[in-house]
């Protein structure tokens, strides 16, 4: 998945079958390759350069992080990426935004690890409701060709090196362009920009204030009494936060669990975690599921009646 670019790759077909409609189809491809330890064939459409290109990969739970391919995915319409990308047009010292490493001129914002960003009032409406809290955004740099995940915290109260206060100049100290004076110059629409591996190995399941929208991807689950009994729900705690078990994936050890904390445009968060990633906080006939805190196996982010969707897999 190392070459898969975070926004600016659309997967358009999974081993020979189309990913144009919000259905499962995606998801049953990934559990087929799961299940049966195949690879799967990915057709991209690179909206950077507007070029179809394929890679194989193998999906698998126990890589080491979150998901059988390590990836944040959402349905969503095929966009010009000049439309929307948000340029740094300078940088103050000092200030949350050059801490963050955000470079003037260079780089050009494109979204959280959860939604894009169409232009710079989503921007500002992103970091007025998430004040003095971590965010992170995705940014591109024309100088490296490289999309990367960058963590600021927006705040009007400003250090110097030596941690003495200074006076801030807004939240983030930077100015921000967008539109036809801002965008990519047409040296970098050649090539379909590059990922960094680091970036993939972290997906924060929390989402920003300003939420995004999550996958509307309907999990095929089975109720079995074995081990959830007889599809009662119940409650659990998993390295997501706390929510209910709502099925089993028997073939893969799995459980459903539908996630407590939710999204924008009233939709839910389900996720497919391995069955000794959760824990029962009322264990039912004194069952109950061990967990492990430090890695999570999520498969599946599948949230409900929304236009835009996002599946971590």
């Amino acid at each position: 998945h190392e070459d898969i670019v975070p926004f600016l790759d659309f997967i358009v077909e999974a081993n020979g079958q189309p990913c144009d409609k919000e259905d499962d189809t995606f998801v049953a491809v990934i559990q087929e390759c799961l299940e049966e330890g195949k690879e799967l064939e990915l057709k991209l459409f690179n909206v950077k350069c507007k070029q179809f290109r394929k890679i194989t990969c193998r999906p698998n739970l126990d890589w080491g992080g979150e998901g059988a391919l390590g990836l944040t995915i959402k349905f969503d319409f095929i966009n010009d990426l000049q439309d929307t990308c948000i340029h740094v047009l300078d940088v103050v010292p000092n200030s949350p935004a050059d801490k963050a490493g955000l470079e003037q001129f260079h780089d050009f914002i494109l979204g959280t690890p959860h939604y894009g960003l169409k232009d710079t009032s989503e921007l500002q409406e992103l970091v007025s409701e998430n004040m003095e809290t971590l965010i992170e955004v995705f940014v591109y740099s024309q100088e490296t060709d490289v999309v990367r995940r960058v963590e600021i915290t927006p705040s009007l109260s400003w250090f110097d090196a030596n941690g003495k206060p200074i006076q801030s100049k807004g939240c983030l100290g930077c100015r921000f362009g967008h539109g036809y004076l801002h965008r990519l110059p047409s040296k970098t629409l050649h090539s379909p920009g590059k990922g960094r591996i680091e970036d993939y190995l972290k997906i924060d399941s929390n989402p920003p204030t300003n939420g995004g929208t999550k996958t509307h991807t309907q999990e095929k689950v089975r109720h079995d009494s074995d081990d959830v009994g007889s599809g009662v729900m119940h409650e659990v705690a998993t390295p997501l936060g706390n929510g209910e078990i709502h099925g089993e994936m028997g073939s893969i050890k799995s459980v459903v669990v539908k996630l407590d904390w939710g999204l924008d445009h009233n939709a839910t968060a389900m996720a497919l975690l391995k069955k000794d990633h959760v824990t029962f906080l009322e264990p039912p006939n004194g069952q109950e599921l061990k967990s492990d805190a430090a890695e999570s196996k999520t498969t599946v982010l599948s949230p409900e009646e929304t236009h835009k969707s996002e599946i971590t897999a």
